[in-house]
């Protein structure tokens, strides 16, 4: 009888351990929700070599930007092609491959990418690969440009001496010499690449009278950025 009290005493003992954890469970020990990816900086592009990527959590880690981070948050929504314009999913996008990149920095030090272009497979970026690159701010300049007159989507692919001017009220489409609205246009590269850090293209903008525009681009904070437009 004895022995039995004590087993019956055991038994409310244990019981009342599981209770105990599992009130304590439901009292405010649970785990703590994931911070919100609140965007904080301005638009930017840029281009880098993938370091690892994890589909489950869409995020991308890159070498350190000049910006201070490493990790690529993919937004649910983001566009994820290739240099085909080719839609592709983000388990397409491999260590060691070249990507273009472009989102805004969140207040958890990360990059919240709306687009991500999938460049080449290389490990390190070629000349080729940084003329698309630059051909691609020529065109987002243009287009940017075409739909909001007044230059403010467009000033960022300026470079920081073409900001300025355009801050000291020299209106976007002057600096560039173009006039508004444009039909169309095409790019085409001077002469093949040889420099990393600057590229001249030829745009041809398709007026009635088609018009030719040069424009240098130098490489500003690891982008691409319209640096001189004179006329072809």
């Amino acid at each position: 009888m004895r022995r039995h009290n004590r087993f019956s005493r055991h038994v409310r003992q244990l019981l009342a351990a599981i209770l105990l954890t599992v009130g304590a469970a439901g009292c405010g020990l649970s785990a703590q929700p994931t911070p919100t990816l609140a965007p904080q900086g301005p638009p930017l592009t840029l281009a880098a070599q993938v370091d690892s990527v994890s589909a489950s959590t869409r995020t991308i880690t890159i070498p350190r930007t000049a910006q201070g981070f490493t990790t690529v948050v993919v937004a649910d929504a983001a566009t994820i092609s290739d240099t085909n314009s080719n839609v592709v999913s983000l388990e397409n996008v491999r260590p060691g491959m070249l990507i273009q990149i472009s989102g805004q920095t969140t207040t958890a030090g990360a990059l919240l990418a709306n687009e991500v272009r999938v460049l080449t497979p290389s490990a390190a970026p070629t000349l080729a690969t940084e003329a698309v690159l630059a051909e691609e701010t020529i065109k987002k300049f243009i287009s940017a440009l075409s739909i909001d007159p007044s230059g403010s989507t467009s000033v960022k692919y300026l470079s920081r001496a073409q900001q300025a001017q355009a801050q000291s009220g020299t209106p976007v489409p002057l600096l560039a010499g173009i006039r508004l609205p444009v039909p169309s246009f095409n790019v085409a590269m001077m002469e093949p690449a040889t420099n990393p850090n600057q590229i001249t293209f030829r745009v041809t903008l398709n007026y009635a009278s088609p018009v030719d525009r040069l424009f240098m681009l130098v490489k500003e904070d690891g982008a691409w950025k319209i640096e001189r437009i004179t006329s072809g």
